[in-house]
């Protein structure tokens, strides 16, 4: 989103802003990192080198995953990321799709991520569908901050509560998007089902790449989700 309007301003942001949309939210969660970590602070500074090592040998490829499904990274919260994919002409189906199938595949490489850590990690992996709220506030100093809320946000996040590692949970509006792509699907309670494959799938995402100047800083814009 922020690209995004870069990209239509043609400048910084300027002034406080808000913007609603709808689309789809992907919700990754690494599980039992808690323990991960507590294991590792017993090696101190060798244990925080360690953690870092380990995060980024395995959101490097969850991030490619996501650029190639045309995703847009929101927000990092310590281990978790969330994931917004913007309805273009109210297509909430296709957002839907492109959030799943994006869900699915990085569900289908993490367990081949090798790493400094001897024992393999997992994520949950949660969608919702909705309204998606930006805000962008702040000024001081001339530093803003972007923060989102929103229907797709909480129902994503509230699937994460029944997911495990390796699943995929949809909340129930966005099982029903998806229909039409051919889902197999396991009930779970609460209207929330597990999404175990897609019979029908879309290509990777093309991505051009658009620079702009701001202040002689090169910025190398690859936000597929408004340019494909």
């Amino acid at each position: 989103m922020q690209l995004r309007r870069l990209l239509e301003l043609n400048e910084p942001k300027q002034s406080l802003s808000a913007e609603s949309h709808h689309g789809a939210f992907l919700f990754l969660d690494l599980v039992s990192f808690t323990h991960l970590g507590e294991q590792l602070s017993e090696q101190g500074v060798k244990g925080a080198e360690v953690l870092s090592e380990v995060l980024h040998a395995y959101f490097e490829p969850i991030l490619s995953t996501i650029r190639d499904h045309g995703g847009d990274v929101l927000f990092f919260a310590g281990d978790a990321l969330g994931v917004v994919w913007l309805a273009q002409n109210d297509d909430l189906a296709r957002a839907a799709h492109r959030a799943a199938q994006c869900g699915l595949a990085i569900q289908s490489i993490v367990p081949n991520i090798k790493s400094a850590w001897s024992e393999p990690l997992a994520f949950r992996a949660s969608l919702g569908v909705g309204k998606v709220e930006a805000y962008e506030v702040g000024g001081v100093q001339e530093n803003w901050m972007q923060l989102v809320r929103g229907e797709a946000i909480d129902l994503a996040c509230r699937a994460d509560a029944f997911g495990k590692g390796g699943t995929v949970v949809l909340s129930e509006d966005c099982a029903k998007h998806l229909s039409d792509f051919e889902p197999n699907l396991s009930p779970l309670i609460g209207g929330y089902t597990r999404l175990n494959s897609l019979g029908k799938l879309t290509p990777p995402v093309a991505l051009p790449v658009i620079g702009q100047v701001w202040n002689n800083n090169y910025t190398d814009c690859r936000s597929a989700n408004y340019l494909n």
